[in-house]
């Protein structure tokens, strides 16, 4: 059997004219003699210009595929295909972080992830690749990434997923989780058993290879864990920061004055009875304490950015602080 052209170039068996030729540059630049001092290089470069027109010509790409088909369902249990999942921790507190990281060979379809509905989404799955060799064969290894987090104390099971390769569905053992009580980050001297503060983050990743760069915006939400007792706290404020910036608006018109003006003036009376209101309960505000939480800092430190990719400019920063500072 000759080497596959598709694990050579790094694409999927699926993939377009368009990402075959992307790959093909991507590859030549790394591997081409006058720039790679390896020994191989030269044997390396002559394979990758012989997988390059392979799946380049039409005809010999399809004779390929069929004569890989059915190599694969003969050799599939030679290789001994596996589908695990595991997750990061066993043990994790309310809203801690944790990562559900499932792990399949060959070219999946059709996985069902399990229930997750006592858990969180923080965002989109991380996916990366790579080539594994066992029993004297090589295939394409696939790694997803989830980050969960817990939405009450308690002790959860996550069932077996299952993903379909090579015509067979593989299924994965269960994983059990024991999730511990939270201090509330709002008013510590009670536990988070409220709905927690959903701050969101982004980050700007490149992708791409030399000739051709883009940036992919990747959105991220921490949940900061909040008791009931900061949660009704919290929704008074609102309705008081609101109350009042409606009252300094209505009394603005009643007395024949700048409507602007009145609006700010309410705003900033409800916001200071606001604040108040949290010193005598003991509750922190929202405004600006989710950046003193742990977790958004490492966030944060790590390149993340408070604000979405539509609001990077200086007018939009502002709107989006006299929001969280007024309404």
């Amino acid at each position: 059997m000759q080497k596959d052209p598709y694990i050579i170039l790094g694409v999927s068996y699926s993939a377009t004219a368009e990402e075959i030729k992307r790959a093909y540059r991507k590859k030549a630049f790394e591997l081409h003699p006058d720039r790679n001092s390896d020994n191989h290089a030269e044997e390396l470069f002559r394979e990758l210009n012989e997988a390059y027109a392979l799946l380049t010509d039409t005809d010999k790409r399809r004779s390929f595929d069929k004569q890989y088909q059915n190599y694969s369902r003969s050799n599939a249990a030679q290789f001994d295909h596996y589908f695990e999942m595991q997750i990061s921790s066993n043990n994790v507190k309310v809203c801690e972080e944790f990562e559900l990281i499932f792990t399949y060979t060959g070219e999946g379809r059709f996985m069902q992830k399990p229930d997750l509905r006592d858990f969180y989404i923080t965002g989109k799955p991380f996916v990366s690749f790579r080539d594994v060799y066992r029993l004297e064969k090589t295939a394409r290894e696939t790694t997803i990434r989830y980050v969960l987090t817990a939405k009450r104390a308690g002790n959860f099971t996550i069932n077996r997923a299952a993903i379909k390769l090579f015509g067979k569905t593989f299924f994965t053992s269960t994983q059990f989780v024991q999730v511990l009580p939270q201090q509330c980050f709002f008013s510590p001297n009670k536990l988070a058993d409220g709905k927690p503060l959903q701050v969101s983050l982004w980050y700007n990743a490149e992708k791409g290879g030399a000739n051709r760069k883009y940036l992919v915006n990747t959105k991220h939400t921490i949940y900061v864990p909040r008791s009931y007792y900061a949660q009704v706290y919290h929704t008074i404020g609102r309705v008081l920061k609101l109350f009042f910036a409606l009252w300094g608006l209505i009394l603005a018109i009643k007395i024949d004055r700048n409507v602007i003006i009145g609006f700010i003036i309410g705003s900033a009376y409800g916001a200071i009875m606001t604040y108040l209101l949290y010193y005598f309960v003991k509750v922190k505000p929202v405004f600006m304490s989710e950046r003193k939480y742990s977790l958004v800092n490492a966030y944060l430190q790590n390149g993340y950015q408070p604000y979405p990719p539509h609001a990077r400019n200086l007018i939009s920063r502002t709107l989006m602080f006299v929001n969280k500072l007024f309404l």
